[in-house]
């Protein structure tokens, strides 16, 4: 946080005087250009043209006669001159002054008015860099990140050398920057409609700030983080003086050697007191082996015994009576009504709460009003999947191995169970404090001398996340105690405190970028998100700490160092074996915005797009699949202690209901995913909408892998596990290399979607052959659910289509949108009953409804009687019963009865 906050002011220092002044004659349609150009201490604005080096003239070309003459005469006698196209352009003049080398045929714009903005968006052209490859503008600009153009002039090359051209627009290859020789002078033509509007009232007022910008052309490329050196380069160049590289400009947004000199310092004195503190607790430790085992504040004095398999088991009569913080004493029984009432819980969580909030305010607040701007959001999302894998390599699959053998352990020896959790709290704040030290220092000193300088403050910041490295301990912890519900609720409150946070200061950033132009509103923004995401991590760190302590949990006792050289030794080889699966992932993840780099045009931008319809359609197969990761702490308990039916039981129940759940939401979000874009979404989204059919295909081959990757993890098969990974994502960026460049941008959707159909022809077969082989009821695990998806998909979409009102219609859009979520549980559900269940099922959901917390036990027990009810209808019911009821249920009375507490 010290860091962050000393970035933001030593951003804001004034840059340091040049030493020898640069003089500039300008004359434009107004100031944008001159301001930007004056950001280099060296400008020196003259009033005449004699006394200039460059001139530099924005859509103010004079017209044919004497000042055109002598601008001409000026620019043969050796002046540079860059000209920036605009509506008041003379075509006669420009084609004058360049000697008929660059002619203009025509222009691109639309008329104002209420549609002016998603026409604009039909007419927005992709550029692409043409000229020589060691050009300086191409050694430092990444051209693949530009932006696109909107309003532009229709140029014709007749002699001059371009530079930049557009790649599909409504004229294709039509050119945007051109170069040519003029007698001794050199000549840049920009063409690019620049006008920044009224900033003024957007600096003094942060509503107006939101509304966004009227009155602007290309404001994207204005923001794009290379323009100020790009016009810098210009007015130096077309004069033949010596230009500074980008990342040693002086007004370049990358760190100097004194902010860098700070980081160092502030990273070293953090590190020695983080060492210090460990010493010390270890010692204490050592010296008090007794407080090990002291993980509640009270413990109760005898555990509940299970009477039946399902949520409703009643507990045997009590010794003592159980603390309130210990929470309804169900939990603690062996079976799958604990994964199953989680489960339910976090589904109805989701679609209640979590998803329209993530509408409202991750779609529609934030890219509406907060950050719309596509080039930032891409940067920061590029940054954000790179730097994940380095941080799941440099985590060595200690989490995961601190969920599954707290799980195991605290059957039989919870001492041990503990230590677990003692070594991944002070693995993560160590090894979180280096990998900070690393990254801020190799992005701040490396990143500046190349083609993605401008990332530099993003990578500095978000390497910053990681302290403290040990917040993720409360999550964990319930999931090893299989406390799903607390767990779901810690992921409730980090989905919205941790946008809500960005948000907040991601205003700020935006305001403070508008005031900084070296920055500009773009940068500014995502700064303000990596900051906001800082302070919402260290927020999360003391509310989860306080909820861990009002449950019962001691904290102490986490934070003590008891572990010896076998958990450390275990949890390392374990996690070394994971590791490699789940780097695999975070490869292909982080690689995916570097291929796009390499391959794409606009990558910036369509990595944005990419993100988009990724995270629209994260829920529906993330509420599925949530299943499988709530199973995996009961598969390692039931596997490790041998008892096969109860896991296949798992297996076979975790994958209906993954099903049930996500072709439940699957059919909301097909119906009305191309309504939300279009409605309630600004138009430079729209994009959007022409891969939502690529992204929907992904999400189900995707699907199919889920299952064994918990299968594996939870019985320690982390080998198998980490081999399908590999195959999965090492086939996935190859294939990404090639597709992209074979099919552009549709070329990832096909390579994520065919690596994930690979892993799933690879992992099942092992699962069954070498884990366990699984038993599922054909109809009821998979029929009955996708049946029932299909019929809840066309009654939705019909829906959809009768009341959305079309685009500009938001109140309409919104009523579809909210009323296809919350009318697909009944829905479905419904569907699903008329479908058949058998009694068995029918008993284990209505269980599982009765447990589920407050407040949506009354929902959950609402879907029950929905499905209940189209049972008593069905023709179908009981005719496919399932299987394993009674051998799990025995061996889930087994394990429970053979439990040890936990104190």
């Amino acid at each position: 946080m010290l860091l962050s906050a000393a970035a933001l002011l030593a951003v804001a220092a004034p840059l340091s005087a040049a030493d020898e002044k640069f003089p500039v004659y300008y004359i434009g349609s107004e100031q944008l250009v001159l301001d930007r150009l004056k950001l280099d201490p060296a400008t020196e604005p003259v009033a005449d043209l004699d006394s200039a080096s460059s001139a530099v003239i924005q859509d103010a070309l004079p017209p044919p006669g004497p000042a055109l003459e002598a601008l001409k005469r000026r620019v043969e006698q050796g002046m540079g001159l860059v000209i920036i196209t605009g509506r008041n352009l003379d075509p006669a003049s420009l084609g004058y002054l360049t000697d008929g080398a660059i002619r203009q045929t025509g222009t691109v714009n639309a008329p104002p008015g209420p549609t002016h903005a998603s026409q604009m968006e039909r007419l927005a052209a992709i550029i692409e860099y043409q000229g020589a490859p060691d050009d300086p503008i191409a050694r430092n600009i990444s051209w693949r990140s530009a932006v696109r153009v909107h309003a532009r002039a229709l140029l014709e090359a007749r002699g001059a050398e371009v530079l930049v051209a557009t790649s599909k627009a409504v004229r294709a290859q039509t050119p945007i920057l051109l170069r040519t020789k003029v007698g001794n002078g050199t000549v840049y033509v920009l063409n690019v409609w620049l006008r920044q509007g009224d900033q003024q009232q957007r600096i003094a007022s942060y509503l107006k700030l939101l509304a966004g910008i009227e009155g602007a052309e290309n404001y994207d490329f204005q923001r794009w983080p290379y323009f100020n050196w790009l016009l810098y380069y210009l007015s130096r160049s077309a004069a033949g003086a010596a230009v500074q590289p980008y990342g040693d400009w002086v007004a370049s947004p990358v760190p100097s050697s004194s902010q860098v000199a700070v980081m160092l310092a502030v990273l070293v004195v953090a590190l020695a007191a983080l060492l210090t503190a460990f010493i010390a607790v270890r010692r204490y430790s050592l010296a008090h082996p007794e407080k090990l085992e002291r993980l509640y504040l009270s413990s109760d004095l005898a555990e509940p015994r299970p009477i039946s398999l399902g949520a409703a088991a009643l507990p045997q009569p009590m010794v003592g009576e159980a603390p309130a913080s210990r929470g309804d004493p169900r939990w603690e029984l062996v079976g799958f009504h604990r994964p199953l009432s989680g489960f339910f819980y976090n589904c109805l969580l989701a679609l209640v709460v979590m998803i329209p909030f993530n509408f409202a305010t991750t779609y529609y607040l934030e890219r509406n009003y907060v950050n719309p701007f596509l080039e930032a959001r891409g940067a920061w999302a590029a940054v954000v999947q790179f730097m994940l894998f380095f941080f799941t390599l440099l985590d060595v699959g200690t989490a995961q191995a601190m969920v599954k053998y707290f799980a195991e352990y605290r059957v039989r020896e919870p001492g041990r169970a503990i230590m677990y959790a003692q070594f991944f709290v002070w693995f993560q704040a160590l090894s979180g404090m280096l990998q900070i030290g690393v990254f801020t220092l190799a992005a701040a000193t490396w990143m500046p001398h190349t083609t993605i300088a401008f990332m530099t403050w993003l990578v500095v910041l978000h390497a910053l996340i990681q302290f403290p490295g040990f917040v993720a301990i409360f999550l964990h912890l319930f999931r090893g105690l299989q406390r799903f519900d607390y767990a779901q609720l810690l992921i409730v409150l980090t989905s919205v405190l941790n946008p809500l946070m960005q948000m907040v200061f991601a205003i700020y950033g935006r305001h403070w970028g508008l005031e900084h132009p070296a920055f500009g509103e773009g940068l500014g923004v995502v700064l303000g998100f990596a900051i906001g995401g800082i302070a919402a991590n260290l927020l999360m760190c003391v509310l989860c700490a306080g909820f861990t302590h009002w449950v019962g949990i001691r904290l102490v006792t986490l934070f003590l160092a008891h572990f010896d050289r076998d958990t450390i030794k275990r949890a390392l080889i374990y996690g070394a074996k994971l590791t490699g699966g789940q780097v695999a992932g975070a490869l292909s993840w982080g690689l995916t915005p570097v291929i796009m780099g390499a391959l794409l045009s606009n990558y910036l931008e369509l990595t944005e797009i990419w993100i988009l319809v990724y995270a629209l359609t994260f829920a529906y197969t993330e509420s599925g699949a949530y299943i499988f990761l709530a199973l995996m702490p009961s598969i390692s308990e039931s596997y490790s202690q041998r008892m096969l039916q109860l896991t296949r039981r798992y297996i076979d129940q975790g994958m209906r209901w993954a099903l049930m759940i996500g072709a439940l939401l699957a059919g909301a979000y097909i119906a009305f995913l191309d309504v939300f874009i279009h409605g309630l979404l600004p138009p430079q989204f729209l994009r959007a909408t022409g891969v939502l059919v690529l992204i929907h295909i992904y999400r189900a081959a995707d699907f199919s892998t889920r299952l064994p990757d918990q299968v594996f993890l939870g019985t320690g098969r982390t080998g198998l596990y980490t081999w399908t990974q590999i195959a999965e994502h090492g086939g996935r960026i190859a294939l990404s290399w090639y597709l992209i460049k074979w099919y552009g941008f549709e070329g990832l959707f096909y390579a994520f979607t065919i690596s994930a159909l690979l892993k799933s022809a690879l992992a099942w077969p092992l699962m069954a052959k070498l884990v366990v082989m699984p038993v599922f009821s054909i109809w009821q695990t998979f029929l009955n659910p996708a049946l029932a998806g299909v019929g809840n998909y066309f009654i939705l979409r019909a829906f959809a289509e009768a009341v959305w009102q079309g685009p500009g219609h938001t109140a309409s859009a919104w009523v579809v949108v909210l009323l296809c979520l919350f009318g697909s549980l009944p829905v479905y559900m419904f569907l699903s009953g008329l479908l058949g269940w058998d009694r068995a099922s029918l008993r284990e959901f209505r269980d599982a409804a009765e447990i589920v917390p407050r407040p949506f036990g009354v929902l959950a027990r609402f879907a029950y009687r929905v499905v209940a009810f189209g049972c008593s209808l069905s023709p179908l019911q009981e005719r496919f019963p399932g299987r394993l009821v009674k051998e799990a249920f025995d061996e889930a009375a087994i394990l429970t009865a053979s439990k040890a507490e936990l104190r």
